[in-house]
């Protein structure tokens, strides 16, 4: 028979136990919990990721800005002044900058609105000699660039005087501030010369057909000016890219000939060509014509005509298209998808050539139902035809050529003869010395240099009243990049910000009243009831 007292102590025990026992592990638990949360929050700080939800991928940094930024060498503050801060505009550029400050540790971001923190303005435009709100400044140092906001954004007005708030119709964010941070990074700037003399088209030029281009090069940090090929010997030094835009009349073949030595030596050229409309303009261009020959570049005399692919008030003439080849200079055009408008072009394509080791690849070219039409006198009444020598679709549009140029050898080195040696030095019997292998080491190789070329059959994309469409800047600014070497610097096509919009009918209305006003908390108040009775019992 068992002691009551001392089963009465047995349970008292085994109640303490049970009662003190769950404290150690409840602290445990508390400890670790501190230590996940801990750790989640450090490694989210070290390695954060922003997702881009838009379906234009409107904050998205393309490859182009994240090059850039990564290789900054300096680092770079990048601050905004508004004196409104929760504008659409300024809420999509504050969402940009803080792509860019994870894109690069060499990147801070901030935001100041002077009507709350008036200091911290007034400082800031002092440091950098802003006079001006609304701006954004990039800033590496003591050198910097001012950027207004209306550079950044295409901003519709048309609803204002009705009541209603600016629209954001193009965001061009990333373009203007990745030039900024590219000038910054690139303090020497790429020096394009524009040919003149043959009533060729240039930023400088007093028709102003390219003062657009003007504006995009100082984006992508060239610097360029206006050079007359007529009498020079030879292109200037320094020069890293020549343009011919447009020629109306034609070159001389000195003129062609420093083309020639000019490419020769690695030089690089960009040509655009208007289609010849009448048999004077195709007498003004045939040097260039024979010339581009020799480069295994066929310019047709010829105007390409696609009929399936016309746009409202266009003719026939004008190409639209985006039947990209496979280069580098459309690679990034082909996957966003934008077209590119030719008002009129003539028919570019591989040829033949006696030089040896040209790569020659089409960048663009017409649809499969379009054709070269080489009976200009007559364009009234155009159809293709195969016997009159007209070019079946898809034409090229454009090609790039590139060539690589080997290395000048090193010439045969002069014979070294070994010293005399001396009483202390013992002659090097039966050693030989390979000079020319020590002067092969002893010279550091010399860099591959390449020719690059890119033609256009058609100039009028680049002319102020066609840049603006679609995906032409971009290929312009693509090419030149590509013939400097920068392949890096991919063109950014401006944002189109995404206007969603939810439009239901009285029906799905009631619906959703019923769900979000009657459904849902009748719900939760009847599972509080059930589980209030389910504990009385």
């Amino acid at each position: 028979m068992s002691d009551p007292h001392t089963d009465k102590s047995v349970e008292e025990t085994t109640a303490t136990r049970r009662q003190g026992s769950p404290v150690p592990t409840v602290w445990i638990g508390v400890i670790l919990a501190v230590l996940v949360f801990v750790g989640v929050n450090y490694l989210g700080m070290r390695h954060w990721q922003r997702l881009d939800w838009t379906a234009s991928q409107l904050y998205t940094l393309s490859d182009k800005s994240r090059a850039v930024a990564a290789e900054l060498d300096r680092d770079v503050e990048i601050v905004m002044i508004t004196t409104a801060p929760d504008e659409e505009l300024a809420r999509a550029i504050v969402e940009l900058l803080e792509r860019y400050r994870g894109a690069s540790d060499r990147i801070t971001t901030d935001v100041i609105d002077p009507a709350r923190d008036l200091l911290a303005a007034q400082d800031l435009m002092a440091r950098h000699g802003v006079e001006r709100s609304e701006v954004i400044v990039v800033a590496a140092g003591d050198d910097r660039r001012v950027l207004d906001l209306s550079e950044v954004a295409d901003v519709d007005l048309s609803g204002v005087q009705m009541g209603e708030a600016p629209r954001l119709r193009a965001f061009q964010g990333e373009q203007v501030i990745t030039g900024a941070l590219l000038d910054l990074a690139e303090p020497e700037q790429r020096r394009i010369l524009f040919v003149s003399g043959h009533g060729e088209a240039s930023p400088e030029a007093i028709d102003r057909r390219m003062s657009a281009v003007a504006e995009l090069l100082g984006r992508d940090n060239f610097a360029y000016a206006t050079w007359g090929s007529l009498g020079a010997e030879r292109v200037p030094a320094n020069t890293d890219l020549v343009i011919v835009a447009g020629p109306t009349s034609g070159i001389t073949a000195p003129e062609l000939a420093v083309f020639d030595r000019y490419l020769e030596a690695g030089g690089r050229m960009l040509i655009l060509v208007d289609p010849p409309l009448s048999a004077t303009g195709a007498l003004a261009t045939s040097t260039l014509v024979d010339w581009l020959a020799t480069w295994g570049v066929a310019l047709g005399t010829d105007i390409v005509i696609d009929p399936n692919q016309r746009l409202p008030i266009y003719g026939p003439e004008t190409v639209f298209t985006d039947n990209w080849g496979n280069h580098p200079v459309v690679e990034t055009l082909a996957v966003i998808g934008d077209p590119v408008l030719f008002p009129a072009a003539r028919s570019v394509r591989p040829a033949d050539s006696e030089r040896a080791g040209l790569e020659i690849v089409p960048l663009v070219r017409s649809s499969l139902e379009s054709w070269a039409e080489t009976d200009l006198e007559t364009l009234a009444s155009i159809a293709y035809d195969e016997d009159a020598g007209d070019l079946a679709g898809p034409v090229p549009l454009a090609v790039a050529v590139e060539r690589t140029i080997d290395p000048t050898p090193v010439s045969d080195p002069v014979p070294v003869v070994d010293p005399v040696p001396t009483a202390n030095e013992p002659s090097p019997v039966g050693e030989e010395t390979d000079v020319a292998a020590s002067a092969a080491e002893s010279v550091d190789p010399e860099p591959v240099r390449r020719t690059r070329m890119i033609v256009f059959g058609d100039f009028d994309f680049a002319s102020d009243r066609a840049i603006v469409n679609v995906a032409n800047a971009a290929l312009l600014l693509n090419s030149l990049n590509w013939l400097v070497e920068r392949e890096r610097l991919l063109a950014i096509p401006p944002r189109e910000p995404e206007m969603t919009q939810l439009l239901l009918g009285w029906g799905e209305l009631s619906t959703l009243l019923a769900v979000v006003v009657l459904f849902l908390p009748g719900l939760a108040a009847m599972t509080g009831v059930w589980v209030w009775m389910r504990r009385r019992r």
